[in-house]
């Protein structure tokens, strides 16, 4: 259920006063208000899927955190970017991505592509890949 999900997302938000989180799977699409899934204290990143229902990826972080979302060059996959400051000395990219349970081993080199392509912090946190090891094809 929809509206559990959101409850429960905002839950862990609020009691944890986490600094980011990110999710794979929002279900959004382009027409999904967002005062809907607003956070109070919370800033919102997406990136709907367009094509077919499902999937999707979003970060919230805190407004007192600064972050920028960066444009992934080439990047066709569903994913998000975002340099996120702390202080001029601690700074790193985050990216959020969602792995479709029907892709194959190309996702991977489309995965290793994008990030050979962009000019990433040195500190990478990445966030929302299934391995799923024992079920790539191809």
């Amino acid at each position: 259920n929809k509206g559990v999900a959101l409850i429960f997302l905002l839950s862990v938000l609020t009691v944890s006063n986490l600094d980011f989180m990110g999710l794979s799977e929002s279900w959004l699409h382009s027409n999904s208000p967002q005062a809907a899934i607003m956070v109070p204290g919370y800033q919102i990143y997406r990136r709907d899927r367009v094509k077919s229902k499902g999937s999707g990826v979003m970060v919230y972080i805190k407004r007192c955190i600064q972050a920028e979302e960066t444009d992934l060059a080439n990047c066709d996959l569903y994913c998000i970017g975002l340099k996120i400051t702390f202080s001029p000395q601690m700074s790193f990219s985050l990216i959020v991505i969602y792995r479709p349970p029907t892709s194959n081993s190309d996702f991977y080199d489309k995965f290793l592509n994008m990030l050979a392509r962009n000019n990433l912090d040195k500190e990478v946190i990445i966030m929302g890949i299934s391995a799923l090891i024992g079920k790539i094809k191809g």
